[in-house]
């Protein structure tokens, strides 16, 4: 049983003024020993630091291993997938094409990608541009489920079935953080400059700056993965090496989100070219600076509602405002508190009431049997004319289970609401959490027939609609 789901190999970027001066080796032996100690109270597997100010490097270093069967220590070299901040590179091509004059912040997409391009109504499409599309001004979600299931869509595809991703909000009207509008972005972007988003990777990024170990989950290879740190998940009490080279197709799909392995060392020169405001470490300007200046700029308030913010930690750190591919925050203004021990526990200033651990099922149902009566009406193929196909079908002993893309599926759980059924996942996405709201819904029609089914906030019809 899946206790919890965590992501324990965590890469941290520092970046840090340093206001008392200190010798290099006393400020690297109380980081280092500040570190360690998070490392230990948080049951952390891994992590890399580089710390960065003005335009050296004063420290780099890895704490824990790569895995825990082998033991390989974490180095400065050590690759670790990044995530979302993979945005702030697909972001900063974006700068680099408008830079050249091959793309402008504010002209409408459909003007790049051509009269057929079309979003989910006719204002969006016709106004809509990369700016709206790298600040999350869609109003798009983010869709859990369909990323992890990988719907083996080529970026060409995706583009033209963006106008059928369902949307939660009205066009720039509220901030609703996901990935697929930076898939739309990088075609964009390619559509404009005519090099693909990979290559424009290399060839713009990491080359140029040096970056010689970065990679992009796409062109990872065996050696590159023996460089990596491998993220876990705690199950029965104790860790379980989570099957990254299976799931990493997850992540290609949506590369220009998240799709970025780095390690310290190039995240280094990484920050420093930002820092200098588009110039390569001998001062030549490889990208334009006032494009790049750009993609820094608040473009929508970030605090999804929240009218008070109350920070966790004696310090500042409040994210109000996203650019493009940026978050915007505060920096100082306290004292900063942070030692050995606050930083793993933060009271007594966190004295806000403790949740309750939402539990990953849904309060309107809980698990019971793998099927209900007559569970054959539930049988066949589910479409979406986004998504594709979705399929509920009975295995060899005879349990009710789904399959959706090449890799989410799994056993459907009866509950105690009628045609709702809780999703127990499979290999390789064991270790995911069912996420509330996201049942498994049967709908019928007023005949009470079943016709379609409701999840990952979609709606699949029975027969296809494609």
């Amino acid at each position: 049983m899946v206790s919890a789901t965590v992501s324990f190999i965590i890469f941290t970027l520092t970046y840090t003024c340093i206001t008392h001066p200190v010798e290099a080796d006393e400020f690297a032996t109380k980081l280092e020993k500040y570190i360690q100690n998070l490392v230990d109270c948080k049951n952390l597997t891994g992590l890399a630091v580089t710390v960065v100010k003005w335009n050296e490097t004063i420290y780099q270093g890895g704490f824990g291993y790569q895995t825990l069967e082998e033991k390989q220590p974490v180095t400065e070299k050590t690759l670790f997938n990044v995530g979302s901040n993979t945005k702030a590179f697909t972001s900063t091509l974006a700068a680099d094409a408008v830079g050249r004059g091959k793309l402008q912040w504010d002209e409408p997409l459909r003007t790049v990608l051509g009269k057929d391009f079309q979003l989910q109504d006719e204002f969006r499409t016709s106004e809509a541009t990369i700016r709206d599309l790298l600040a999350h001004k869609l109003g798009m979600p983010n869709y859990w489920g369909v990323t992890t299931a990988v719907m083996n869509f080529t970026r060409e595809e995706i583009v033209k079935r963006f106008r059928y991703f369902p949307v939660k909000y009205g066009f720039r009207e509220w901030f609703l953080y996901s990935n697929y509008p930076f898939v739309l972005a990088a075609a964009t972007i390619e559509k404009a400059t005519g090099e693909r988003w990979e290559e424009a990777m290399y060839n713009r990024i990491y080359k140029p700056l040096g970056m010689t170990g970065a990679r992009i989950a796409a062109t990872m290879t065996d050696d590159d993965w023996s460089k990596t740190a491998w993220s876990y998940t705690w199950i029965n009490n104790t860790y379980v090496k989570n099957p990254e080279k299976t799931n990493i197709r997850t992540v290609v799909e949506i590369d220009p989100a998240g799709g970025v392995f780095i390690n310290a060392e190039d995240m280094a020169k990484w920050i420093k070219f930002h820092l200098r405001g588009g110039k390569d470490e001998k001062g030549s300007q490889l990208l334009n600076s006032a494009a790049l200046q750009e993609t820094y700029k608040p473009m929508m308030p970030s605090l999804s509602g929240r009218r008070i913010y109350k920070p966790k930690y004696p310090v500042d750190n409040f994210n109000p405002t996203y650019a493009m591919g940026w978050r915007n925050g505060l920096y100082r203004g306290k004292k900063p508190w942070l030692n050995e021990t606050t930083s793993c526990d933060p009271s007594p200033w966190s004295r806000r009431r403790r949740r309750k651990r939402r539990s990953p099922i849904n309060k309107r149902s809980q698990p019971g049997t793998t099927s209900q009566p007559n569970s054959t009406e539930y049988l066949g193929d589910y479409f979406h004319p986004g998504f594709g196909k979705l399929t509920v079908f009975l295995d060899e002993n005879e349990n009710l289970k789904f399959k959706f893309g090449l890799l989410l599926h799994g056993l459907l759980l009866s509950t105690s609401t009628p045609d709702t059924f809780y999703q127990q996942l499979d290999f390789p996405l064991v270790f995911r959490f069912h996420a509330p709201g996201s049942d498994f819904v049967f709908i019928r029609n007023k005949q009470g027939v079943v016709v379609g089914t409701r999840v990952f906030y979609l709606e699949y019809s029975l027969p296809p609609v494609l």
